[in-house]
């Protein structure tokens, strides 16, 4: 029995070691219609799927093309892709291709609707005029040449009808979004190079703001705001200084100075940092 214990513990190691995965994929299940009253939402930019703001938009919704577009993204399986990359489209690596990777982030336009039935939600990216789905993430025990974030292509009729549907939401989204909040997100943005992000950690009545490096441990707090009161986040384009907007204090500047962030009553805002109140 031992003996047995040992061979199977070597077996989940060597599998692991090789990037495989034990447990079987379960395809996401396929819509066949969607019954009764539906609401649906967008919601734009990078990590979209997760973002609390909806877009406003007047962008039109077919439910009947929502399921289409569900089901052709449905079809893909990231444990077959794993083993066949060459039928991946597109092939991103983060570090060799950063600004390629920043624009397919940025470009996120998350579909979402809620029915009797529950909800589903679906990610289209578009990237040098090509609409796309994110399928697969190959990175860890992977070859290196093989690290990257792998995408398939919509087919020609999804683009077809979707494409003029997404630009219209994303030009009215970024308009409604600059005229309630200037250029201050809500969410949580990396700085301009990518080693640092805010984050919004949830206290109750209040939001505490705080900045994390991405590539190692620990935090820098900036402040607490109300809730009611947060109004976004800014970072300056070419360095470390972060921008807060509230109600109704307006705007404030935490600046770096190499090792640490300090609010700067005496910071000069950047033309290109909008806010609300301008």
């Amino acid at each position: 029995m031992k003996r047995m214990m040992a061979v199977m513990i070597a077996l989940v190691a060597a599998c692991l070691m090789a990037g495989c995965v034990l447990r079987p994929y379960t395809p996401k299940p396929a819509l066949d219609y969607i019954k009764g009253d539906i609401e649906y939402e967008f919601r734009v930019g990078r990590n979209a799927a997760f973002m609390n703001e909806v877009a406003e938009t007047d962008a039109g919704f077919d439910k009947d093309r929502f399921v289409d577009l569900f089901n052709e993204y449905s079809q893909y399986n990231p444990n077959h892709l794993k083993y066949n990359l060459d039928e991946c489209d597109l092939k991103i690596n983060a570090e060799d291709q950063p600004e390629e990777y920043n624009e397919m982030k940025d470009s996120e336009i998350n579909i979402s609707i809620s029915f009797e039935e529950g909800k589903r939600s679906v990610s289209v990216f578009d990237y040098d005029s090509t609409l796309y789905f994110f399928v697969l993430c190959m990175g860890g025990n992977s070859e290196p040449d093989e690290i990257g974030y792998y995408y398939m292509e919509l087919s020609d009729e999804m683009e077809s009808y979707w494409r003029p549907i997404l630009s219209q939401v994303r030009e009215e989204a970024e308009v409604n979004h600059l005229e309630n909040y200037g250029s201050f997100s809500l969410e949580e943005p990396l700085c301009y190079d990518g080693e640092y992000y805010i984050k919004l950690t949830d206290c109750g009545e209040v939001y505490l703001i705080s900045v994390y490096p991405s590539r190692d441990t620990g935090a820098w707090p900036l402040c607490h705001v109300d809730k009611d009161e947060y109004e976004g986040v800014c970072w300056e384009e070419d360095t470390y200084n972060v921008w807060i907007q509230s109600s109704p204090d307006g705007v404030c500047c935490y600046s770096y100075d190499g090792s640490g962030w300090a609010e700067d009553p005496e910071a000069v805002r950047p033309d290109y940092i909008i806010s609300k109140y301008d």
